[in-house]
């Protein structure tokens, strides 16, 4: 069928026409208007579909990782906790030591600790103690005297309750002693007598320096105070009563960080006496000293304040 157009006719006019047409009602042909056949007109473009926008990468945050629970805090005993205690504790019975041993030791482990600590001297005699340093008392009973109070640190009734570091007042800390805390939590230990410079397989004790839990081996007091008399005669020090009544569940320090001043320091150089009768060094020395030590002990004579040498002068303070 060929298309229609009349000359001169507009396209709304054409598109009235055939909408009449189809409707069987032909529409009266404009005036001056001829019918003229057309190619049909082809129909209008579809319109373009825009074009999709090129996919933008996700700016959505990735998820946060869960946060790590913290670490607990290291425990340097069985059982310790925030509120767990440790003590450096010393022992002041009669006149062989004056308040000063007390006061310097304080200074000394003040200096070397960095762990929190409190220091407590046991005495029967407060005088002149730097007002910083708690004190106990200790019991009275006139059987017990000098260094045989010390099996009273074991006893399951001490006025304290925690780790126990224990230290001689003739011994000078130059080094940081955390370590004495930290090294086998939980269990005693003690060092093992000087005597292993000349036996590496001596096995005695040496009570200069020990720490064990509040009432741990509580039975080295308890079979003490039974009968001290008896016991002071037949063993020469507490040293001595403690390696009998301890034979298990102990450690020994590492030797290396508890040296004996006059014989593994100083190398047991020639002694002489002082004007005074006290046993002292021919001549001053400098100690050799070990990269783990930390605490120089003496025993017997020169005590630290006595001694000729210079460094004792210099660390004992």
């Amino acid at each position: 069928m060929v298309k229609k157009y009349y000359p001169n006719e507009s396209k709304a006019e054409r598109k009235a026409r055939k909408i009449a047409e189809k409707l069987g009602k032909e529409q009266k042909r404009p005036e001056g208007k001829k019918s003229v056949e057309h190619a049909p007109t082809p129909p209008p473009p579809k319109p373009e579909r825009a074009p999709r926008p090129a996919a933008v990468a996700s700016t959505k945050s990735p998820p946060m990782p869960t946060p790590k629970k913290p670490m607990p805090l290291r425990e340097y005993a069985e059982g310790f906790g925030l509120n767990h205690k440790r003590y450096i504790v010393c022992l002041k019975h009669g006149t062989k030591y004056s308040a000063e041993y007390v006061n310097v030791l304080y200074s000394m482990v003040k200096r070397n600790m960095t762990l929190p600590f409190e220091f407590v001297c046991f005495t029967e005699n407060v005088q002149d103690l730097n007002p910083e340093i708690q004190t106990r008392t200790l019991p009275v009973d006139h059987r017990v005297g000098g260094w045989w109070w010390k099996p009273y640190f074991f006893s399951s009734r001490l006025p304290l309750d925690g780790t126990i570091l224990f230290m001689d007042l003739d011994v000078i800390v130059f080094r940081n002693i955390d370590n004495l805390f930290t090294y086998e939590p939980g269990k005693f230990c003690v060092i093992r007598d000087f005597n292993r410079m000349n036996n590496a397989n001596w096995d005695r004790f040496n009570s200069s320096v020990f720490r064990l839990e509040t009432g741990q081996h509580h039975h080295v007091y308890d079979n003490f105070i039974a009968d001290p008399e008896n016991i002071r005669k037949q063993h020469h020090g507490d040293q001595d009563w403690l390696y009998s009544q301890v034979r298990s569940d102990y450690e020994f320090f590492p030797d290396e960080w508890l040296q004996s001043y006059k014989w593994e320091m100083r190398g047991k150089p020639p002694m002489t006496r002082d004007q005074n009768g006290i046993r002292n060094f021919l001549e001053p020395g400098v100690p050799n000293i070990k990269p783990g030590t930390s605490v120089a002990v003496f025993h017997g004579e020169p005590n630290p304040p006595q001694c000729v040498d210079t460094w004792c002068k210099e660390n004992w303070v």
